[in-house]
């Protein structure tokens, strides 16, 4: 028993932070702003993303995402679904506030049940933001 904990006693810790190839995976909620030309109205937005990292700085991340909103001024429901894959760039992965930039394709596609009317636009997008790590290996973002 001494000797185990004489052993246990020199083992020293590691660091377990994905800084290899690895996957991420992150749920979100947001809120939905449409442009005015398209006639919808503002709403909550929640899906989720799934990245493969390449390294710590660099991956490529595809999302889903639902909003359940209301033509204006109809007030007719349309079910908005968001899909896009992007590549992301960590500017500082080992800081606490990580900002980040991404640049990729993403489409939008809306139904409206009442008329039986499909809405699709589609197009190049760019965005930027900020993880911030709440313990370790976890972190939130903003956009």
């Amino acid at each position: 028993v001494l000797a185990c904990l004489m052993v246990a006693s020199m083992v020293g810790t590691g660091n377990a932070e994905p800084r290899g190839f690895h996957v991420s995976l992150s749920p979100y909620a947001g809120y939905a702003i449409f442009d005015s030309n398209v006639n919808l109205k503002n709403d909550v937005n929640y899906g989720g993303r799934l990245g493969l990292m390449y390294n710590w700085h660099l991956g490529a991340e595809g999302t889903f995402g639902y909003t359940k909103t209301k033509v204006d001024p109809t007030e007719e429901e349309v079910k908005v679904q968001n899909v896009g894959v992007d590549v992301i760039y960590n500017i500082l992965p080992s800081k606490v506030i990580n900002p980040y930039v991404l640049a990729g394709w993403g489409q939008i596609y809306g139904r409206q049940e009442e008329t039986a009317t499909d809405r699709e636009f589609n197009g190049w997008e760019f965005a930027g933001g900020a993880k911030i790590r709440l313990w370790r290996s976890g972190t939130t973002r903003t956009t």
